[in-house]
C-alpha cells in the first residue's frame, strides 16, 4: 500500500526548502539566521554612534554661533564666561592624525625632564632644548617622530598648553608642521637678531677696568649667529679710551682677527692691574720696612 500524503504537505514543503534558501542567500557568508538579531542591533549601534560622531548642519550652524556669543561675551568686562561641557569621547581628542594619534608609545619610555614653556621667552630656544632633551632618549626610530609630537605637549605650561589642546583635532601630521604652527603663534616672544653693527654700542665705561669690558665685548660678540669678524675688530677697538695706550698700539699697528687683538688686550690688562695692586703690595714689603740699624761709634775707656 502506497502512502496517501495530506494536501497541502508537498507545497509547505517546497516553500519550507526555497524559504531557508533565500535566508542562506540574504545572510552574509558563514552565518546563521540566530545571528541575523545580533547583526541587525550591532549595525544600528555603529548608525547611532555616526549620527553622534558626525553632527547635522544645523548643529554646525548653532555651534558656530554659540562659539561667536562667547567671543562677544569675553570682551565685555565683568561678563561670566559660560562654562563648557565635556563631550563624550572628549578623551580620545587628538591634534594629530590617525598616523600618529593611534600609534603606541613604548612601554619603556620616560619623557625627559625639562624646564616647561610659559611663552614668554623664545619659541625656538624651547624646540631646540626639547629636541636635544628627546635626542637622549632611546627611542625607535619607526617611533621617533609619533614620540616627539605625542610628548610636545608635555613640555608646556599656562597659556601655551591651552593653546596645544584647542588645536583642531586631525590638523597636525608631522613634528615638522608641528614646530611650524607653534613658532608662528608665539612668533612675539622671539629675540630680536643682533647685528655685527650692534658690537658699535659696547664701548669701555670711563673708571671700568678694561678686564669688565673685555668680558661684555665677548658676550655681546657670540650672541651674533654670523658675526664679521672685521667689524669686530673695528668695534672693539673704537670701543676703547681714545686716551689709552691699548687703543693707540691698536691704531699703529693694526688688527685684523679677534685672536691678535685679545692677546694684546690681556698683556695690557696684567699691566693695569699690577698698578692697582702696587699700593698694596707696597704695606707689605718687608724689604721697606726694614730700618737699617743705626752705626755708633765705639766708646773708648780709659
Amino acid at each position: 500500500m502506497g502512502v496517501i500524503q495530506p494536501e497541502g504537505t508537498t507545497e509547505d514543503l517546497c516553500y519550507q526548502g526555497t524559504h531557508e534558501e533565500t535566508s542562506r542567500q540574504t545572510t552574509s557568508r558563514g552565518m546563521t539566521q540566530r545571528n541575523v538579531p545580533k547583526t541587525i542591533a550591532k549595525a544600528n549601534s555603529i548608525m547611532r554612534d555616526d549620527l553622534v560622531a558626525s553632527p547635522s548642519p544645523m548643529e554646525q550652524v548653532l555651534a558656530k554661533r554659540l562659539a561667536d556669543v562667547e567671543v562677544v561675551m569675553r570682551r565685555i568686562q565683568g561678563m561670566p564666561i559660560p562654562t563648557k561641557k565635556s563631550r563624550s569621547h572628549c578623551y580620545a581628542d587628538s591634534p594629530f592624525v590617525d598616523e600618529i594619534a593611534l600609534v603606541d608609545m613604548p612601554q619603556k619610555f620616560t619623557i625627559p625632564n625639562m624646564k616647561l614653556y610659559d611663552g614668554t621667552t623664545d619659541p625656538d630656544d624651547h624646540i631646540a632644548s626639547y629636541k636635544q632633551r628627546m635626542f637622549t632618549v632611546s627611542i625607535p626610530r619607526s617611533l621617533r617622530e609619533a614620540c616627539m609630537c605625542k610628548s610636545f605637549g608635555s613640555s608646556l605650561f599656562g597659556p601655551t598648553l591651552q593653546w596645544y589642546t584647542n588645536l583642531p583635532n586631525g590638523s597636525i601630521n608631522s613634528f615638522a608642521q608641528l614646530t611650524d604652527t607653534f613658532v608662528e603663534q608665539f612668533a612675539s616672544s622671539e629675540k630680536l637678531e643682533k647685528l655685527s653693527a650692534d658690537l658699535y654700542r659696547v664701548y669701555q665705561r670711563r673708571g671700568e677696568p678694561l678686564r669688565e669690558y673685555v668680558s661684555r665685548f665677548n658676550k655681546e660678540k657670540i650672541c651674533i649667529p654670523a658675526c664679521n669678524l672685521e667689524t669686530a675688530v673695528d668695534a672693539f677697538r673704537k670701543g676703547l679710551f681714545s686716551d689709552g695706550e691699548l687703543y693707540k698700539e691698536f691704531t699703529k699697528l693694526g688688527c685684523i682677527t679677534m685672536e691678535d687683538a685679545l692677546p694684546r688686550a690681556v698683556i695690557q690688562i696684567r699691566w693695569e692691574e699690577d698698578e692697582i695692586n702696587q699700593p698694596i703690595h707696597s704695606r707689605y714689603d718687608s724689604r721697606r720696612n726694614d730700618k737699617k740699624p743705626e752705626h755708633k761709634p765705639a766708646e773708648h775707656r780709659y
